[in-house]
């Protein structure tokens, strides 16, 4: 994962024996998405997938299409959203 921080624990700025990824890499870190992420990332759930259409459904009117495309993309690439086959995503811890 790359931070998109760019943190002294991450990009290499701390002596070698206190290196490594910072913490909000391991945990994740919700104050890096996008307001649009943000709320695309609040209606899916780990235990049970949810259908493309239906999130497009759940936001009408406040992200468009395309920004829906792109959040989850952009989720995905971080690993913070797993496609499943059909068009349905679910949460990672």
């Amino acid at each position: 994962m790359i931070c998109r921080r760019r943190c002294d624990c991450c990009w290499g700025r701390l002596p070698l024996n206190r290196r490594g990824p910072g913490l909000h890499l391991l945990f994740g870190d919700d104050a890096e998405l996008a307001p649009h992420e943000k709320k695309i990332f609040a209606l899916l759930k780990a235990d049970e997938s949810t259908h493309i259409d239906e999130l497009v459904e759940r936001l009408e009117g406040e992200v468009s299409l395309s920004e829906i495309f792109a959040a989850l993309f952009e989720l995905e690439l971080a690993g913070k959203v797993r496609q499943m086959p059909g068009k349905n995503f679910v949460k990672v811890f």
